[in-house]
Parts: C-alpha cells; structure tokens; sequence
C-alpha cells in the first residue's frame, strides 16, 4: 500500500498571509481575554472589599478601666474639704432617710453614703456580694464605715485613706498585675492620704480591727486590686 505523501505547504503568498494573520489574531484575542479576565479578577476583589465580605473578623477591644485617683491633702480638715469638693465634681447628693437601709445595688445613682467595711474573695465580687452591702445615710461610726459614691450612670467607687506610696502605685495600674495595700475609712498614722477605688479593681479584700493609742480602733481592708 503507498502512503500517502503530506500535503504540499502552500507557497502562495495570499495563502501565507492569512493564515500569519489568523494566528495573529487568535492570539491577540487570548491575550484580550486573558486581560478582560484579570480586570475581572481585580474589580470583584475590590467589590468584596468595599463590602466587607472578605473582611477579618474584627476583635473586640478590652473594655477600658475605671481608673483608680489618690488626692494628697493635709491633715483631716484637708480631707473633710477634699471629699466635699469630690461629692461636687461628681453631681452626688445624700441619701434621702427612706434610701438608707436598702442594698447597694438599690441606691439611686448619684449618691453618695457608708458601708461596712467587708470580707470578699474575687468569686465573692464576680457574684455581686459587694452590691448586697447596706447603705447608710448618715455615718455613724468614722473608724468603721467606707464612703461610697454611686455616679450619675451608676459606676460605684469606695473612698477611703491608703499611704502615698501605695496611693501613689494603684494609681499607676492597668489591670495586668495586683497589689495589695491598706485602705482605712479615715485618716490616720501614714494612711493619710485620699484614695477612690471603683469597684471592677478589687480583687479582694479582708477586714480587720487595729487597735489605736487611748483604747480607739480603726476598721482596715486589707485590700488586692489591680
């Protein structure tokens, strides 16, 4: 059997230049779509974009602490006139005598009463026992119960006299690391100096009697906040 010989090329000019043409084309219109398609691409990257569908999934920021204040002042008239002026700058007002007696949580949000000094572990504060604390319009005892101010959108602060070293290191605190101080509900010896504690700080905080000259006490928290 003969086999068959492959087709002459064609010499032709004409012939030679439609079929370089044709190429040519094919292989612009290849390179046309290839483009069109990264176009494509690119524009519907853009899109998700703009509408957020490939967004990362956004954490939520840490919520920011209430900041624990010290103010130095001199002798107990020097605080007396310091916790008026803070009652002030805070719009807090006393409790009426039918407010008085009820739990913390109760008291009408920019006030400003007493508490006994308390016993609390850091599951004890998580359970909400600091807000079960007896409020007190009046303050009987001086050596015994704390001030606390409730503000006008209901943050809660306990007032009381620490060192000024230590006053001076709550101060500088960001929540990452405890420390513990004395805190007194009235000035004496070297707790002598003005501190507000809010709430969402403690850790814990013990209480304890310390005996003072001349048969007087004072009721201390040993105190953990950070």
């Amino acid at each position: 059997m003969r086999k068959s010989s492959p087709a002459p090329e064609s010499k032709h000019p004409v012939v030679k230049a439609a079929i370089i043409t044709g190429s040519l084309g094919l292989i612009g219109a290849i390179i046309i779509a290839s483009s069109n398609w990264s176009c494509l691409q690119r524009a519907d990257r853009a899109f998700q974009k703009g509408s957020g569908q490939n967004d990362q999934p956004t954490l939520a920021s840490p919520p920011t602490l209430a900041p624990m204040k010290f103010y130095p002042t001199t002798g107990i008239a020097g605080n007396t006139e310091r916790v008026g002026e803070l009652r002030k700058e805070l719009g807090l007002r006393g409790l009426d005598p039918l407010e008085s007696g009820k739990v913390l949580s109760e008291a009408p949000s920019g006030t400003y009463f007493w508490i006994y000094p308390f016993n609390y572990s850091l599951s004890d504060l998580q359970a909400g026992e600091f807000e079960k604390s007896e409020v007190r319009q009046v303050n009987i005892y001086a050596s015994v119960h704390f001030e606390v101010h409730k503000d006008s959108v209901g943050r809660i602060s306990l007032l009381g006299y620490a060192s000024r070293e230590a006053a001076t290191n709550i101060a500088g605190l960001d929540g990452t690391r405890e420390y513990n101080l004395v805190v007194s509900p009235m000035p004496w010896g070297v707790c002598d100096t003005l501190v507000s504690i809010p709430k969402e700080r403690f850790v814990s905080a013990k209480r304890r009697t310390v005996q003072l000259p001349q048969r007087d006490f004072v009721v201390v928290m040993d105190v953990v906040v950070k």
